[in-house]
């Protein structure tokens, strides 16, 4: 089913927000005297290897020696190209080119930057984040919210976009169906721009990235916030296919990331998969968390992805009774023009000692 809404109906249906401003002048990742699933902090004590030691140990090595990233002003390499692709050559096990790998502020820079490409429109799944259709909705383009299978058919956009993994379409895809649509689509003048922020849960061999070399007009971008925590970084990077015709100093601010985020994305990837046994613990909690809803007959919970630690909930009676008993979430806001474009989101606790303070707080829950 294809959707295409009117521009004058969107300034009334789209509000035209950021994913950001869900979060509001007073939020906190702590817990406090609660128990904060408003986002997923305990993910990084399971990572394989200590990055935090592995990132300071790095920085302190930098700092004495004569690549001393303080003060290092990176002309010569502004979009961190050859400073990225041996390293992400090495974590994803494929070929690259230095003109295939960009570095720019975080993926939601990224985003921005690509939002400037399309002429004709973008096509999405419901769902999908919400950032670059409301970038590509202020410059007056049309957006088209369609089902996967249409993305194969004769179109009127030159740009569609998807997430790999899906954080709530549950369409069913992934490196298979996108590679299939890529060849579908290898004659068209349509970019495919593969967001891959929540693939840092899954292998590295999951990745649309493997799909580079085969097709053009493919684009992947992927992150450090999710799985590693490392946000801080504002570090996102973009992989091109070798004839996208893209020209990224059209679109990219240079010199947008500062080489410390260089460096320590560049360490995280020489380090390799490091997330088995924080997706092995996504898996695990996940399920242990829907058994404890199930039996105690909780309604209104979308559990979503497996490979993902989050739920959503849809029903306001189950929200506040969580929030009755300090389980605290947010608004997670994503892309619909067809209806409702928030849902409440909880991430789940992985450590055991939050996981034991959610089954304490839904034991004093009063379930209507």
């Amino acid at each position: 089913m294809r959707i295409s809404v009117p521009y004058r109906r969107w300034r009334i249906m789209f509000k035209s927000t950021l994913s950001v401003n869900s979060y509001g002048p007073d939020f906190s990742g702590e817990d406090n005297d609660i128990l904060n699933l408003r986002w997923t902090s305990d993910e990084r004590e399971l990572l394989d290897s200590d990055i935090i030691d592995i990132l300071n140990d790095a920085i302190i090595k930098s700092i004495n020696s004569k690549e001393n990233f303080l003060i290092k002003y990176p002309v010569e390499d502004p979009y961190a190209s050859r400073a990225l692709v041996s390293s992400a050559a090495e974590y994803f096990d494929c070929d690259f080119s230095p003109e295939q790998v960009y570095a720019g502020s975080g993926v939601s820079g990224l985003l921005f930057s690509l939002s400037l490409m399309p002429v004709k429109g973008v096509a999405f799944m419901q769902g999908a984040y919400l950032d670059l259709p409301s970038w590509v909705f202020k410059r007056g383009i049309p957006l088209y919210q369609v089902e996967f299978d249409d993305f194969f058919n004769k179109n009127e956009w030159d740009m569609i976009f998807i997430e790999n993994p899906p954080l709530l379409n549950q369409s069913g895809y992934g490196v298979e169906k996108i590679s299939q649509l890529c060849e579908h689509l290898k004659n068209d003048d349509c970019y495919i721009v593969v967001d891959e922020s929540y693939a840092n849960y899954l292998t590295p061999a999951m990745s649309c990235v493997s799909l580079l070399n085969r097709y053009d007009k493919l684009i992947v971008l992927r992150g450090f916030s999710k799985g590693y925590g490392m946000g801080s970084l504002r570090l996102g990077v973009m992989f091109a296919a070798r004839n996208t015709g893209l020209l990224p100093s059209r679109i990219l601010p240079p010199l947008s990331v500062s080489p410390m985020s260089i460096l320590c994305g560049k360490t995280l990837w020489h380090m390799g998969d490091i997330t088995k046994k924080l997706r092995e613990t996504i898996v695990a909690r996940k399920q242990q968390f829907m058994d404890i809803i199930n039996a105690k007959n909780i309604t209104g919970i979308f559990f979503g992805n497996n490979a993902i630690p989050y739920v959503f909930i849809n029903e306001p009676t189950t929200i506040s009774m969580l929030e009755n008993v300090g389980i605290f979430g947010k608004q997670h806001f994503f892309i619909n023009l067809n209806g409702a474009d928030y849902i409440y989101r909880l991430s789940v606790p992985l450590c055991r000692h939050r996981f034991d303070q959610f089954i304490t707080r839904i034991n004093k829950a009063t379930i209507k």
